[in-house]
């Protein structure tokens, strides 16, 4: 357990580069939608699994409001969460913030690459509730889905932070309020027609993959550094053999 302020995290001007880079990689493919998209118009929702057949007809205007209340303040939380943690501190929080934002640049480039190579409609395109939808380029990205994965990007980050500057707390709430937050919101996107549930149960554990991965790595000590830094001593030596040989 660190002091509350303390810096939990190393990074680098490189790390911000990544960062920008990965946000470049989420807004770039959009300008270019209508080339990158090939246009198509999907039938009924016959070929569709079974699974996944019953989010198409889905079009609760409640629950999209939920999904995506739900996912700007899930998003912001722990940003907010951050900066009362850290009393203000700048550096430590600027560290905080900018490795969750690293996280999220990554998990959203992952995602919007997943979504211009699959091209798969969205539910609502298959029904035809939305008239804008067929042949457009936004009725063809429903996989998988940006909500959930960035949601549970953040919210995973948030969890890494608190955990290395607390240890662990009582009943591991972070955790599980970040479950029923990023379930709720999978829920709204399948009974909003925005997606189907093969899309939140991919995009829930890719998110929440990236956004435990990108802070351990930046974690300034602890059994993961220490891993990490004995595995890169190995390659070292590994290295410097195979020059000797």
């Amino acid at each position: 357990m660190r002091p509350w302020g303390t810096s939990v995290y190393r990074v680098t001007p490189r790390s911000a580069g990544v960062a920008f880079a990965g946000l470049g990689l989420v807004l770039i493919p959009a300008v270019f939608a209508r080339q990158l998209i090939r246009k198509k118009q999907p039938g009924s929702g016959a070929a569709v699994n079974w699974f996944d057949r019953r989010a198409i007809g889905q079009e609760s205007q409640v629950a999209e409001w939920v999904s995506n209340v739900g996912t700007i303040l899930g998003i912001a939380t722990p940003f907010a969460i951050d900066w009362f943690d850290t009393h203000g501190e700048q550096d430590a929080f600027r560290e905080d913030a900018l490795v969750i934002g690293q996280a999220l640049a990554l998990s959203g480039a992952l995602n919007t690459a997943a979504k211009y190579i699959v091209q798969r409609p969205l539910p609502e395109t298959y029904a035809g509730v939305v008239p804008n939808r067929r042949g457009k380029p936004r009725g063809y990205r429903a996989f998988y889905s940006g909500h959930v994965a960035s949601l549970a990007t953040s919210l995973a980050a948030g969890c890494i932070t608190v955990r290395r500057r607390h240890g662990r707390l009582p009943w591991r709430w972070p955790w599980v309020s970040s479950a029923a937050l990023t379930g709720l919101v999978a829920v709204g996107r399948i009974l909003s027609g925005k997606h189907f549930p093969s899309d939140v149960l991919v995009g829930a554990p890719v998110g929440a993959t990236i956004g435990a991965a990108v802070p351990l790595l930046h974690a300034r000590q602890g059994r993961h550094r220490r891993a990490w830094a004995r595995l890169n001593r190995k390659r070292r030596w590994r290295a410097a053999v195979r020059r000797v040989l």
